[in-house]
C-alpha cells in the first residue's frame, strides 16, 4: 500500500511526460531481466565471480515498481525540496512503501522531515502491520545530485537512535521543474567503520559517521520479486518430493566448500536457485581422497570448479565466487550477499538465504554464527570429527530455534577460549563416508528449513507437509550428533550402549536438545544471544561481526547494551 499516492494502473508505464519534461526510469529490472555486471566481477555463463574488496565499495537500493511511481507523480512533479518517508522489508532489502512528508519544513536549499509526524506514522500504522523504517527520499535543486553535508549529518542522528537499522536508504530525486525530468540516483548511509569512507567525508566534521554508498536503483514488479520455477526436466519424478517454489527462490551461501562440495551438489541437483560459494582454497591430489573433487579440477580453485558443475546439475540457477577467507568480506559486503540481487545474475531477491559454515576453522565458525544471528537467516555448522569417528551438525534460525550455535557447541567455546585448545585435527585417517555421512544431516535440516521458513512454501504441497513435520520434531533439538565408530567413546552415546536385547548399535545420530545460556548459566549468558530464547532480538545489532565476544554486549550497539543492564537486574 502507498500513502498518498492514486491507484496503480497495472498497465501504465514508469516513463511519463509532464510539462513538457521528461520523466525518465531509473535502473529498472523486472521480471526475466539480469542485473548488470559490477566493474572487476567476471561472469562466464551463469557463474560470477566476485572481488572481496568491490563487495563494500557499493550497495543496491531495490524498491517495488509501484513505489518508484508514487515517488515520481509525487517528489517527482514538485519543486525541490521535498521529501518522503521510505518503508518496507529489512530482511529481504526492499522497500514496499512511500509516505509524502506533507508537513516537512523545506526551503529552496534543505528538506527537514517533521519527526513528529513521521513517529506517529511509524508507531501507529507501520510498525502494527510490521513495516519497517528504511529510511527517506528527497529532492535536490539543479545538478545536485548526491547526499549533502546537512543529509550526511542527519543520517548520522538517525543510525545512531536505530541501532538495528544496518543501512538507511537516502536516494535523491532529480525533478521534472527543477532539471526536466525524473530520475532517482541511489544511495545508503552506513556506520564509518563497517564499509569503505566515502572520499567526501572530512575528519572531524559532523556527520563523519557515516559514509555514503552508491546504490544503483532496482525496480521490481511486485509478482516479481523472487526468481520462479523454470522448466527443468531433471527434476521430473522428484516433483513432489521439493517445493520447486521453495527451491528455485533460495540462496545458499557457503564459507568452506571442499568438503561440502557433495551437499552442494545435491541442492543443485534439488532445484536451488542461487549459490554464493567463499573458499581461499584450490584443488590439491589430497582432496581427490577425502572430499567430492574432480582429479581434472587440481590446481583450480575450488569455488569455481564446484561453481561449473551445479550449474551442469542444474542448468537454472546462477553461481557467484568469491576466492578469499571470510574476514575478508565485512559485512556490508555479506548484506549483499544474503539480501541483495546480485552483479550478473537474476533481477530477483531471494525469498529465503541458507547460510553454511562449512570449514573447520573455528574463527569462521565462529563469526559465521555470528553472521546468521545478524541478519537473521538460519545457518548451518558442521563438522567432522578425529579420523571421521563422528560427526556433528548444529544449526540455528532466530524465530525458530530457542538456542543459538553457541550455546549448542558452549563446550568447544570453553576448549578454545579457556582452555586454550589448538585443533591439530586433519583429514587424515579419515574415510570419505564421514565426509558424506555430514552432508547427509545438512540436506535433512536444511530441507526442513526452506520449507518450515521460505515464505513461498505452499502448505498443500506434499514436499512442504513432509519436511514441516520434520521441523516440528527437530526445531529445539538443534544439534545433531553421529557417531559412525561404535568403539568411540562419545559421552552423549553411553545410554545406548547399554541396549542388551542383542541388537547393535551403530551409526547412529542423536538430535539432542541445547539449552539457551542465559545469565543463570555456569558460564554466563552466551555472549551472542544472552540466553534469551528468542534469537530475533539480535537482528541488527553486532557493531562488527568479525569479533569474538567475550561477555554478552560486547561489540554492540546501544540497544544490546541496555538489553544487559534489565538482564543483569
Amino acid at each position: 500500500m502507498i500513502s498518498h499516492s492514486r491507484p496503480r494502473d497495472p498497465d501504465c508505464q514508469i516513463i511519463r511526460w509532464f510539462k513538457g519534461g521528461r520523466i525518465r526510469p531509473a535502473q529498472r529490472v523486472e521480471g526475466a531481466d539480469f542485473i548488470p555486471g559490477q566493474q572487476g566481477s567476471v561472469t562466464t555463463g551463469r557463474v560470477t565471480r566476485l572481488v572481496p574488496e568491490q563487495l563494500s565499495e557499493r550497495m543496491s537500493l531495490t524498491m517495488t515498481r509501484p513505489v518508484h511511481e508514487a515517488i515520481g507523480r509525487s517528489i517527482g512533479r514538485l519543486r525541490a525540496e521535498t521529501g518522503a518517508v521510505l518503508g518496507g522489508n529489512r530482511k529481504l532489502g526492499l522497500i514496499t512503501h512511500v509516505h509524502l512528508d506533507r508537513s516537512a519544513a523545506v526551503t529552496s536549499v534543505t528538506y527537514t522531515p517533521d519527526v513528529q509526524v513521521i513517529n506517529r506514522l511509524l508507531r501507529e500504522e507501520w510498525d502494527p502491520q510490521g513495516i519497517d523504517f528504511m529510511g527517506f527520499v528527497h529532492s535536490h535543486p539543479g545538478a545536485a545530485t548526491s547526499p549533502s553535508g546537512g543529509d550526511r549529518v542527519y543520517a548520522e542522528r538517525i543510525l545512531a537512535a536505530v541501532p538495528k537499522l544496518d543501512r538507511m536508504a537516502m536516494p535523491i530525486v532529480r525533478t521534472v521543474p527543477d532539471a526536466s525530468e525524473f530520475l532517482i540516483n541511489g544511495f545508503v548511509a552506513v556506520r564509518s567503520g563497517t564499509g569503505r569512507r566515502n572520499r567526501r567525508s572530512r575528519a572531524g566534521r559532523h556527520g563523519d559517521g557515516v559514509a555514503v554508498l552508491d546504490a544503483p536503483v532496482i525496480v521490481l514488479a511486485p509478482d516479481h520479486l523472487h526468481e520462479r520455477p523454470r522448466p527443468n526436466p531433471y527434476l521430473e519424478r522428484v516433483r513432489s518430493a521439493y517445493d520447486p517454489r521453495v527451491m528455485t527462490s533460495t540462496r545458499v551461501v557457503a564459507i568452506g566448500v571442499g568438503g561440502s562440495a557433495g551437499y552442494l551438489e545435491k541442492m543443485a541437483r534439488m532445484g536451488t536457485g542461487q549459490f554464493v560459494l567463499i573458499d581461499p582454497d584450490r584443488v590439491e591430489p589430497k582432496n581427490i581422497g577425502t572430499q567430492d573433487a574432480d582429479p581434472l579440477d587440481i590446481g583450480i580453485a575450488k569455488c569455481d570448479a564446484l561453481a561449473r558443475r551445479l550449474t551442469r546439475l542444474n542448468p537454472n540457477c546462477h553461481v557467484w565466487t568469491v576466492q578469499a577467507k571470510d574476514d575478508a568480506i565485512d559485512d556490508i559486503g555479506f548484506h549483499r550477499l544474503l539480501r541483495e540481487p546480485l552483479p550478473a545474475g537474476p533481477a530477483a531477491i531471494p525469498a529465503l538465504t541458507l547460510l553454511g559454515a562449512f570449514t573447520d576453522n573455528f574463527a569462521a565458525q565462529d563469526r559465521v554464527q555470528r553472521l546468521g544471528l545478524h541478519f537473521g537467516v538460519p545457518t548451518l555448522a558442521a563438522n567432522v570429527y578425529a579420523e571421521g569417528r563422528g560427526v556433528e551438525l548444529a544449526f540455528a534460525a532466530p524465530g525458530l530455534t530457542e538456542a543459538c550455535i553457541r550455546c549448542a557447541q558452549s563446550s568447544r567455546y570453553r576448549a578454545y577460549l579457556q582452555d586454550r585448545y589448538v585443533n591439530d585435527v586433519t583429514s587424515d585417517g579419515t574415510p570419505i563416508l564421514a565426509t558424506d555421512r555430514v552432508n547427509e544431516s545438512k540436506q535433512v535440516v536444511t530441507l526442513a528449513l526452506l520449507h518450515a521458513l521460505n515464505p513461498l512454501a505452499q502448505p498443500d504441497h506434499p514436499a512442504t507437509i513432509r519436511y514441516r513435520g520434520w521441523m516440528e520434531r527437530l526445531a529445539d533439538r538443534n544439534l545433531d550428533l553421529t557417531r559412525l565408530d561404535p568403539d568411540s567413546p562419545l559421552p552423549a552415546f553411553t545410554r545406548l550402549d547399554a541396549v542388551r536385547d542383542g541388537s547393535c548399535v551403530m551409526d547412529e545420530t542423536l538430535w539432542t536438545r541445547p539449552t539457551p545460556d542465559g545469565p543463570g548459566s555456569p558460564g554466563g549468558a552466551c555472549p551472542d544471544c544472552g540466553g534469551t530464547g528468542d534469537l530475533t532480538d539480535q537482528i541488527g545489532t553486532f557493531a562488527e561481526t568479525r569479533i569474538l565476544t567475550r561477555v554478552y554486549g560486547e561489540a554492540r550497539r546501544a540497544s544490546v547494551a541496555e538489553r544487559v543492564i534489565r538482564l543483569a537486574a
